[in-house]
């Protein structure tokens, strides 16, 4: 895909995506690190996060903002 107007066919994209995960009610975030907790917050403030799941035992049912992280098992 060639991008003729990067800004707005961006915003375009991202409010697609928002329209199909609303539609599917919530969004399980895979990684509770850096860049999943931020999604995670994104997500929130559009109510449509349903929580994090991380492969990493440490972080498995303990609380990263206000979620329990749950494994893959």
């Amino acid at each position: 895909m060639r991008w003729s107007h990067k800004g707005t066919q961006l915003d375009d994209r991202a409010g697609m995506l928002v329209k199909q995960f609303k539609e599917r009610n919530a969004v399980v975030v895979f990684g509770a690190g850096k860049i999943g907790t931020e999604l995670g917050r994104i997500l929130r403030a559009y109510n449509i996060f349903a929580g994090f799941m991380d492969n990493d035992i440490r972080k498995q049912e303990k609380e990263i903002d206000n979620s329990v992280v749950f494994s893959l098992d």
